[in-house]
């Protein structure tokens, strides 16, 4: 009953092609639209339909005008749908840098693509990263993987490296995700510095950014401890106020991630 042998990194990348599937875009639309819908469809299949065949004096063809009007709707309604995003191919990504001493970093990207239809892509990806299939159906106690489980299906799945790596033959099933995962490094990132000081279980001084980029919506996060210090503008730096009391006792409630969310 013991687990099979598994590396921190697989382990790691096992949970992100459920956090990939998280698209905004894809989400229902308004409610306020769909109601707005649904009273000029109310409205012309019930008191407009009636006033036209009373005026025509044909009341009698009710039995054909709301089907028909009914119909008339759901193809508004699917058409409306296929035009929002029904034809488009949705990329997501998510990259974590470690920022080393020496201003440069590594990096692990974690890419999705969404497919409106089952067909396959071929994906080219600039840096020069080391690029590796992503599944979300590893379980790393299990003492056995079942069979039908498998990354992807149809076209044989081959990834290219070089300067740019490609990924051929990504088949995806309609309106599902396939991802895979890009390691590699960043020269002259910059660094995140520091001149902090601990007094009576409080951590106090400062974050600065000597990074090229923004920090928009960063967190100081020790154990579960945790502190928005917001945006770092590049060059700006951050004041820190953290108490760690009671910093090494057990984690009785939710997860810190979900405590920052």
């Amino acid at each position: 009953w013991m687990p099979v042998d598994i590396g921190a990194r697989q382990q790691f990348a096992s949970n992100m092609p459920y956090a990939l599937q998280n698209l905004p875009l894809l989400d229902l639309p308004s409610v306020r639209g769909l109601a707005v819908m649904l009273f000029f469809y109310i409205l012309s299949v019930g008191p407009i339909n009636f006033l036209i065949l009373k005026r025509a004096r044909k009341l009698h063809f009710a039995w054909i005008s709301i089907p028909a009007i009914t119909l008339l709707f759901s193809a508004l309604t699917l058409g409306f749908g296929i035009a929002l995003h029904g034809t488009d191919i949705f990329i997501n990504k998510i990259t974590f840098l470690q920022v080393e001493s020496s201003g440069d970093a590594k990096y692990t990207a974690f890419v999705g693509v969404f497919s409106p239809a089952r067909t396959s892509y071929q994906v080219s990806l600039g840096g020069g990263g080391l690029v590796s299939p992503l599944s979300p159906y590893y379980e790393p106690w299990m003492s056995s993987v079942d069979p039908g489980m498998t990354f992807t299906s149809g076209n044989t799945l081959t990834m290219v490296q070089g300067e740019p790596a490609l990924v051929k033959g990504l088949s995806i099933d309609q309106w599902s995700m396939q991802s895979f995962m890009s390691e590699g490094e960043v020269e002259d990132f910059g660094q995140i510095q520091s001149d902090l000081m601990l007094s009576n279980d409080i951590l106090s001084g400062s974050l600065s950014n000597q990074t090229r980029f923004d920090l928009l919506d960063s967190y100081l996060i020790l154990g579960q401890k945790y502190q928005h210090t917001g945006l770092i503008p590049a060059g700006g730096s951050a004041d820190i106020n953290l108490n760690l009391n009671s910093l090494g006792s057990p984690l009785m409630n939710t997860s810190l991630s979900y405590t920052i969310f």
